[in-house]
């Protein structure tokens, strides 16, 4: 089962389509598919994308067990891009949230509700049903 990250923006933000970048992607996502419409009771802000790492979903943010993970730095460089993206979306004015969940656990509300910068962003393994925001 893969961990999906979600964005919600005050601001349109920069797509990033999959096949231009190796190591993250940020692909709008329709509030009116009813797979995504809950994510409006959760996420506080409308303009909502997925967010990719090199994997093609958030488990390659994820480096809990540096021993276990297979690419170690691929993971730190798909943190590092998505840190430098949130640090410039929050410099053009954004106010922004991340909500992290396994796939298909998107109509469930956070367990867990916080703060976090952008730089911490690039040390941060998301957990599951995991609200953070940002600016």
């Amino acid at each position: 089962m893969c961990t999906f990250v979600y964005l919600a923006s005050t601001i349109p933000a920069p797509l990033i389509p999959p096949e231009s970048s190796t190591h993250l992607s940020v692909t709008p996502v329709d509030p009116a598919d009813s797979e995504h419409r809950s994510l409006l009771r959760i996420l506080s802000h409308h303009h909502l994308y997925f967010v990719s790492a090199h994997t093609g979903c958030g488990c390659g943010f994820q480096l809990e067990h540096p021993e276990y993970a297979e690419d170690p730095d691929d993971i730190q460089t798909s943190r590092l891009l998505l840190s430098r993206y949130l640090a410039n979306l929050l410099k053009a004015g954004a106010h922004l949230q991340i909500y992290s969940c396994w796939a298909g656990d998107e109509h469930h509300p956070a367990r867990t509700h916080g703060s976090i910068t952008s730089e911490a962003i690039a040390q941060h393994s998301f957990v599951e049903r995991e609200l953070l925001d940002l600016g």
